[in-house]
């Protein structure tokens, strides 16, 4: 890695304190406006930690359970439930906003139970991602109740 990425993977390593050795594998990727990311779930190389380093404009990044937790859930009806129950009552889908220069950290179930993507579209709906309330200040709003970040929007690049 070059240097100037060695200093950061190595701040984010000795600060974090969530990876279990120092970060020596990064993806770079340039997403145009509009365009998303399918739902999936990163290659044993980023195993077990991943990091999002955000430096554009404000996205959504949903996450919802890997189809190995949500097969055949509601099929039949069970007069106690299994262990596997609990674990399907316990997977729901969620939303972080990420916002420019922010750090999304996920490991253990976040990476192994769930899919991540980001819907391609100009407008991010936020509304319900778990952390909305980091989007006020950058719209300068005083309700958590708005829907939308316009990507396109130059107060965001």
């Amino acid at each position: 890695m070059p240097s100037w990425l060695t200093k950061i993977t190595c701040r984010i390593y000795e600060e974090s304190g969530l990876f279990p050795s120092p970060i020596n594998h990064v993806l770079i990727n340039e997403y145009l406006p509009n365009q998303g990311i399918m739902a999936h779930q990163d290659e044993p190389a980023y195993y077990p930690v991943v990091a999002i380093l955000s430096f554009g404009s404000p996205v959504v990044m949903n996450f919802t359970p890997h189809s190995r937790l949500t097969l055949g859930a509601g099929t039949c009806t069970r007069k106690h439930k299994t262990d596997a129950d609990y674990l399907l009552d316990e997977h729901h889908p969620f939303h972080v906003l990420l916002m420019p220069r922010s750090l999304l950290i996920f490991k253990d179930e976040a990476y192994t139970d769930y899919l991540y993507a980001i819907n391609d579209s100009e407008i991010q709906h936020y509304d319900k991602a778990v952390n909305e309330a980091q989007a006020l200040p950058w719209q300068g709003l005083d309700h958590p109740a708005v829907e939308t970040v316009n990507t396109r929007s130059p107060e965001f690049l």
